[in-house]
């Protein structure tokens, strides 16, 4: 069977002749849904090509914006920096035109601060050689020119120096100096006078005269009350201290009498002269209750108790212990002796020589321990009890010991080297060391039994050797006899500085007037002229 087509003109309907009607009749639903698909998505990506082209098209055109106005101000900046620099040149070669004297000022102002500044660096080189000419320098910078670092150094200098006055008069030099028992005055004598100085001022509150030869010794009565002075006319004088009028005076015995001191209860002293001889006397009225002698005495003490009375002297037995109410020897050592202290409850006696210390009960005599290879040139008891401080000059060091634990003459705490002599406040809280190779210096140590033991606190730099050191009985002021003749007062703790910088300085040139020696005569408390 033959197939049958179709004309061709049929099959086909030519492109003009096509209709909407041929696609609803042969083009199926999905394939039209598809088609207008991707006719979105073409004018979406078309929208978005468009929009990405005017974004770089426009940062591109902001950019020439913005680099055309970078280069007019970058082009106005270099503008007014040549103006400016212009100026500046020209104001230069005005001034350089004027005369000098209009830039002095200037030059001057910056000399000075240099110049001040060089001063408070100087001053704080100083600081712990030499803080009273630290001060000096630093009042010196601030004169010259207020600056930071006057500042800073002067209250430093300040702050590194404890010395409050030196007590100091022309031509004469100090034998000794002591604290009064109220730590208000210091007594000072020399030649035929006895000074008692007010430290309200640092200036001669009285002097005590009348004896015919030079006084020797002079101490306070524990109380305060009165003055006992020895002299080498071999008189004994007895002063009130707060008028400074005399209360009684009569002929010592023995030989020569150089030492005097009251008794713990300052009813009676004791006397001892150059020939051994120790006479005690009545504070009332000068009778004598008791009449002794050793070998020879070069020290006399009385136990804190008042029941006995410590000499020591050159000849053997040099260490003897005496009682107080009748002379009699009541115990002796033959051991080769240069220093001993009693306990602070009398019942022991601690002695020290070339070869060792030891340390002895008192009521039967008998040796409590020995302290082996200790040269022993100073010793004191602790006033809080139980330690003993022995300075070995030898050695160069300080030792404190503790003498009351299950075995005695324990070595508690060993001081710091360098030292050769020390002593204790009256609260225990502190000790005072003497340096080796260095006469002037005095280092003030706090002291911790059973805590951070010696912690250095300060150096003190007295104006000469020092000869003799004590401390106030409230343990606040220290008290050094130097060589040259001046006794110096110290604190032991500081007090605050002042804020402002007129202040310091004030301050500083107080200090000055107050440290520096001969202040008294140049105060005008002096009956001698002014050097």
């Amino acid at each position: 069977m033959g197939i049958r087509h179709r004309p061709l003109a049929m099959q086909m309907p030519e492109h003009d002749q096509i209709s909407g009607d041929y696609f609803e009749q042969d083009v199926k639903p999905p394939v039209r849904k598809r088609l207008t698909q991707i006719v979105i998505v073409g004018l979406l990506i078309t929208s978005v090509a468009s929009l990405i082209a005017v974004k770089e098209l426009s940062d591109q055109r902001q950019q020439a914006v913005e680099k055309a106005e970078r280069a007019v101000t970058a082009q106005k900046t270099a503008e007014a920096r040549a103006t400016e620099t212009q100026a500046s040149a020209q104001q230069t070669v005005e001034a350089l035109r004027k005369p000098t004297t209009n830039i002095t000022p200037t030059v001057t102002a910056v000399a000075a601060q240099s110049r001040s500044r060089g001063l408070a660096y100087m001053a704080l080189a100083l600081l712990d050689t030499d803080p009273e000419r630290s001060i000096r320098l630093a009042v010196e910078a601030n004169h010259v020119a207020r600056t930071p670092e006057a500042e800073d150094a002067l209250r430093r200098s300040l702050l590194a120096s404890h010395l409050r006055y030196t007590l100091s008069l022309r031509s004469v030099i100090f034998r000794a100096a002591q604290f009064s028992p109220d730590g208000a005055h210091v007594l000072t004598y020399a030649g035929g006078s006895v000074q008692v100085w007010n430290l309200d001022g640092g200036r001669i509150q009285y002097t005590l005269q009348g004896h015919g030869g030079d006084v020797v010794d002079a101490n306070y009565s524990h109380d305060g009350k009165r003055i006992l002075t020895v002299s080498t006319d071999k008189t004994v004088r007895v002063w009130r201290t707060d008028t400074g009028a005399l209360l009684s005076g009569f002929m010592a015995g023995g030989d020569m009498p150089f030492l005097g001191r009251f008794s713990p209860d300052d009813r009676r002293f004791a006397v001892a002269a150059k020939d051994g001889s120790v006479q005690i006397y009545d504070a009332t009225d000068g009778t004598i209750l008791a009449d002794f002698r050793g070998p020879d005495i070069v020290t006399l003490e009385w136990s804190p108790d008042g029941r006995s009375l410590l000499t020591i002297g050159l000849k053997q037995p040099a260490v003897r212990v005496w009682d107080s109410r009748d002379g009699r020897l009541r115990w002796q050592a033959y051991e080769a002796t240069l220093t001993a202290a009693f306990s602070p409850d009398s019942r022991y006696l601690a002695t020290g020589g070339a070869v060792a210390a030891q340390v002895w009960e008192i009521g039967s005599g008998q040796k409590v321990c020995t302290i082996q290879d200790v040269t022993s040139s100073g010793l004191q008891y602790s006033p809080r009890g139980g330690q003993l401080l022995i300075s070995d000059w030898n050695a160069g060091r300080v030792t404190v010991w503790d003498l009351w634990t299950s075995t005695p003459c324990t070595l508690g705490l060993t001081g710091p080297s360098g030292y050769f002599a020390g002593i204790f406040s009256p609260d225990g809280g502190y000790l005072a060391l003497r340096k080796v190779g260095d006469p002037r210096a005095i280092s003030l140590w706090s002291y911790e039994r059973y805590g951070r033991g010696f912690q250095r606190m300060a150096t003190l730099r007295a104006s000469d050797s020092v000869i003799a050191m004590q401390f106030s009985a409230d343990s606040r002021s220290f008290l050094t006899t130097n060589r040259d003749g001046a006794a110096q007062v110290w604190s032991v703790s500081l007090t605050p500085l002042p804020d402002s910088i007129d202040e310091l300085i004030a301050l500083a040139q107080i200090h000055e007037r107050t440290s520096t020696p001969n202040a008294a005569c140049q105060a005008g408390t002096t009956q001698e002229p002014c050097p």
